[in-house]
């Protein structure tokens, strides 16, 4: 390829690509088009993945697939015990997924000894010295060796209760600590992790905050725990490892560095102290406490097996396990406690019952049923480890019927179990009752409750752990009355971590370059962009087209198809294809086939012929969320719960009746905005913004009677214009739903919050007209609370009436209605008056046909229809300036003809009714605008001609097109015959659009009112 061609190309993607995703600055530039060639190899790599990828012909379990290298890992969010336990909702209780190039299993049972094998990650492996700890062994000799030892000489209850007078000191410092901040706020799981951390240092080497490691190990413990917590792409794909490239086993290393110094500098010390009591010396300090690492020291003398490292690592492990993991459920147990006043009045009683007015000992734990109750409901909701640590199977065996692989990594959703209500009833309560009448333990011998594992891989800390945390709990619930301040949200969110992540965070590491080692990465990653070259031959030459009779149309790139080369103006732009391509063409935007119809005859077969086969939506992920789900009416599938909504809609919110009953609102709106037009006399005034603000007011009074005056008002018409401008926007998720995970442009985001604001307003105003009701119907007789028969009243009357028809249903409709009617509205007033402005003479006979129907009198609904010269003006203005150009997308349900091709089933398909208005066929003159030609032919908004659709046709046709029609026609008549309108002297003067989910003047038209009539009083 010559670098002319190649330049060529690269110009054509920048300039194309804006569309979709803006471009600021050359640096963006080169940065998009490197991501656009990165995108395209993976999405072929996909292909090969999916369509070769056997699982070696096993039986293993279900579950989704993956992009190529990274499998399911851009897919996984935050809280992955959650996100499993709904993938167990759609695969079943067994399922796979691979993760980088390892297949990881979620089980819910035991073969154990099989599954006794770990496969710790880079960061265990290292803080660990090389896995020969307890937690991350594999089940081998040296591990059940190193197991036995722990529990019967560490962990046995004979050395657990030669240890409390450790523990009992340092519960007592802390208790001490939080008396000498009473009445100030307390941070529990800092204060919880530092009694953990004094009991568990003092438990092993005998010293705590009094001593000079302390400070020191402190903060090395924080980033440890935080570096286990942090995702690894070394441990999804092992052949990265050798270059770190997230630097986390380096950083590891620092820690178990500075860690490993200060095991030395204990182990040193007490060996050195050890000695010097051999030799007799008898001061006090050197009497050998009986802490674990005394216990230890003995036994590594006693056993040539047992070394120093061994013992560094099983400290390192005890550490790790205990400070974290029991401050955090300290802190859960806290919070459920605040959350809950009578599990907390139980506790207290059940305290002052058992222990009185004295301090809490550790003797007096076991007969605190309900503490203890309570704490195993907390584990039971929250366990700490909610997938426990995962398991490594030595041999392929059968779990519920699938293979589970040799070498696979396998996951016990616990949080799963812990809140399936098959094992729990009301399983999402927090009953500590529950767990009064059974013997409950923490053993792993009742499969429901599992907090700490199960079979020969159970936590063997559990009862240091269970010790210690109702040790300090009770503690603290004994000594202390503790309240939430008085500006604290109560929040039991909660936010997984040490095992899994987000892909944000490899994205946001992936594009920041901080350092050479991150250029040297990205330099790399943008070497592998020549692959591309190789596979687009293959691509372009074996893309048949499945073989069927597919609309003619252009080439695009592998992945993205033709998105590239779409210019702003996507109707212009279609138009423009039609004349080389046909009526009917079709293009592949990223991974969806769109076929795109520009003529009458075609028009009709998609929207009459085969109007019950192209019925169906493919909604953006903007219109998803903006409309609860899809549950209004634009954007619903044809189905019975849509064919519900839009009868509905149509004979009993827009019927008629109801607009005639709403006809008091209108006017008092049109007649405000005069108004404020009158007050703003001889100065520009922005039509487009006067139209939007009255249209708003219109609507809203008419849906639940209040408008600009209202509260909810100046928030609303914010959050409006930003869901117009999101919907409007190109999202890349909607191309290639692979990517929808990541959000890359935010949308999804963006239009959630306005989703979430405007959710709350509706609340309020529902909830308000709810109240209003059961006041009216209590008898009151308040003049305000007259119900007004506006559009909402009128919902929640057929809501009471139907119980299929719920508040949701209500806010997608009042939603939908705000969207089509505000911004589609007035940018039409907007058109109009560019037009009428744009020709002086449509502008006179306007200004003689309304002096002459209405004289100098106020215009009214009544004088609409007889303003037919101004209703062919606007419908002109429909032709050349169709609001919504394309219509809302069409999506057929099965397969069929259309113009002698075939339209797959799942198409997008768009009627080009810009083209279809705009054709020379269909309209002599058709870039003129000549609204004689309305006059003389019955035109309507009915798509009955499909020369003329501004509204669509068939059963997709827009509901709102009466009221639409005269609120259009109301405030045009207002503003023309109340005003005389003219472009300031310095106003250059445009008429081109700007395509968008409504299309817009490029340039907002900005004009001067005059007084037009004589009567002053006619303005107020």
């Amino acid at each position: 390829m010559k670098p002319d061609s190649i330049d060529k190309i690269y110009l054509t993607m920048i300039n194309y690509w804006s569309w979709w995703w803006e471009v600021d600055n050359e640096r963006d530039e080169l940065a998009r088009t490197i991501l656009t060639l990165l995108v395209l190899v993976s999405v072929l790599l996909w292909f090969k993945w999916t369509t070769s990828f056997t699982r070696n012909g096993t039986n293993e379990p279900p579950g989704p697939y993956g992009l190529p290298v990274v499998g399911y890992l851009p897919f996984l969010s935050h809280n992955l015990h959650e996100r499993f336990a709904e993938m167990a909702h759609r695969y079943g209780p067994i399922f796979s997924l691979r993760l980088g190039s390892k297949l990881s299993k979620v089980v819910a049972r035991e073969l154990d000894q099989t599954f006794a094998n770990r496969s710790p990650p880079i960061t265990a492996r290292t803080i660990s010295y090389g896995a020969i700890d307890v937690a991350w062994s594999n089940n081998n000799a040296h591990w059940r060796n190193m197991r036995k030892l722990l529990v019967s000489q560490v962990l046995s209850n004979a050395n657990l209760d030669a240890c409390q007078g450790l523990r009992t000191n340092e519960v007592r410092k802390a208790i001490g600590n939080v008396y000498a901040k009473m009445g100030t706020p307390v941070d529990i799981n800092e204060i919880a992790f530092d009694t953990e951390l004094k009991v568990a240092t003092s438990m092993l080497w005998g010293c705590s905050d009094s001593d000079d490691y302390f400070h020191d190990f402190r903060e090395v413990e924080f980033k440890i725990v935080e570096l286990l917590g942090a995702p690894n792409i070394s441990d999804f794909i092992p052949m990265l490892s050798w270059f770190d490239l997230q630097g986390r086993k380096r950083e590891i290393q620092k820690q178990k560095d500075h860690l490993d110094r200060i095991f030395d500098s204990i182990i040193e010390e007490r060996i050195e102290r050890n000695s010097r009591k051999m030799e007799g010396e008898v001061y006090e300090d050197l009497i050998p406490k009986k802490d674990f690492l005394q216990i230890m020291l003995e036994l590594k003398d006693a056993s040539t097996s047992f070394d120093i490292i061994q013992i560094k690592a099983l400290l390192s492990m005890i550490l790790s396990a205990t400070t974290d993991t029991a401050s955090t459920m300290v802190e859960w147990v806290m919070a459920e406690i605040l959350y809950n006043p009578n599990v907390k009045k139980k506790i207290q009683d059940e305290l002052t019952e058992v222990i009185g007015m004295d301090v809490v000992q550790e003797s007096h734990l076991s007969k605190l049923k309900y503490l203890d109750a309570v704490v195993k409901e907390t584990f039971r909701l929250h366990p700490p480890l909610p997938l426990l640590i995962h398991r490594c199977p030595d041999e392929s065996c059968i779990v519920g019927g699938y293979t589970i692989p040799n070498g696979s990594i396998v996951y016990i959703n616990v949080w799963a179990i812990h809140r399936d209500p098959k094992n729990w009833p009301d399983p999402l309560e927090f009953r500590p009752d529950r767990f009064l009448n059974s013997n409950w333990d923490y053993k792993g011998n009742n499969f429901k409750f599992l907090p700490f594992g199960v079979g020969r891989r159970i936590c063997p800390g559990v009862p240091l752990g269970e010790k210690m945390l109702m040790y300090i709990l009770a503690s603290l619930l004994h000594s202390f009355e503790w309240i939430l301040p008085t500006y604290e949200e109560f929040d039991l969110s909660d936010k997984f971590g040490i095992i899994y992540f987000t892909m944000n965070n490899y994205w946001s590491w992936w594009w920041e370059v901080d350092n050479e080692r991150d250029e040297l990465a990205r330099t790399i990653l943008t070497i592998l962009v020549p692959v591309l070259a190789l596979l687009w031959f293959k691509w372009t030459t074996s893309f048949n087209r499945n073989g069927s009779n597919r609309p003619p149309g252009p080439y695009g790139l592998p992945v993205v198809g033709y998105l590239p080369f779409l210019g702003h103006n996507l109707h212009e732009r279609f138009t423009e294809m039609a004349h080389k391509y046909g009526p009917i063409f079709s293009l592949r935007l990223g991974s969806k086939f769109h076929v795109v119809v520009n003529s009458v005859d075609l028009a009709k077969v998609v929207a009459r012929d085969l109007d019950q086969t192209f019925a169906n939506r493919s909604p953006p992920i903007t219109a998803q969320t903006i409309t609860y789900g899809v549950i209004d009416v634009a954007w619903s599938n044809n189905n019975a719960h849509w064919r519900n909504m839009r009868k509905l809609l149509v004979s009993q919110v827009m019927s008629n009746a109801n607009l005639n009953a709403c006809q008091g609102f209108r006017t008092n709106e049109v007649r405000k905005t005069v108004g404020n037009v009158y007050a703003k006399i001889g100065t520009p005034v922005d039509i487009n913004e006067i139209a939007f603000d009255t249209e708003l007011n219109v609507v809203t009074s008419m849906l639940w009677g209040s408008s600009s005056s209202g509260d909810y008002f100046q928030g609303f018409r914010e959050v409006e214009f930003k869901i117009i401008e999101l919907l409007g926007e190109p999202n890349i998720s909607d191309f290639i739903p692979m990517l929808s995970w990541f959000d890359l442009q935010g949308r999804k985001r963006e239009m959630q919050k306005q989703n979430e604001h405007l959710d709350r307003i509706f609340d309020s105003i529902i909830e308000e007209r709810i109240e209003r009701n059961s006041r009216k119907m209590e008898g009151e007789v308040d003049e305000d609370l007259i119900l007004k028969k506006d559009f909402l009243q009128t919902m929640l009357e057929l809501k009471d009436a139907s119980p299929s028809f719920k508040i949701v249903h209500i806010k997608a409709l009042l939603s939908n209605i705000l969207v089509a009617a505000t911004d589609t509205t007035s940018t039409m007033v907007e058109w109009v008056m560019t037009e009428i402005l744009h020709n002086p003479n449509v502008k006179n006979k306007i200004q003689e046909e309304l002096m002459e129907v209405i004289g100098i009198n106020i215009v009214q609904e009544s004088h609409l229809p007889k303003l037919k010269y101004l209703d062919a003006v606007v419908k002109e203005t429909f032709r050349l300036h169709p609001p919504v150009p394309l219509l809302i997308q069409r999506c057929p349900d099965k397969s069929c003809i259309v113009g002698g091709y075939t339209v797959p089933k799942g198409s997008i398909v768009y009627i080009n009714i810009w083209a279809i208005q705009h054709d020379p066929k269909n309209w002599p003159d058709p870039m003129e605008f000549r609204p004689d030609r309305f006059l003389n032919y019955k035109w309507d908004y009915n798509g009955n001609n499909f020369k003329f659709l501004p509204f669509g046709a068939g059963r997709r046709m827009c509901p709102g097109a009466p009221l639409g029609e005269k609120m259009l026609k109301y405030i045009l008549a207002s503003l023309l015959h109340s005003f005389e309108w003219i472009l300031p002297p310095d106003e250059e003067f445009d008429i081109s659009d700007e395509f968008g989910f409504v299309t817009k003047k490029k340039k907002p038209l900005v004009a001067i009112p005059f007084q037009r009539l004589s009567d002053a009083s006619l303005y107020k």
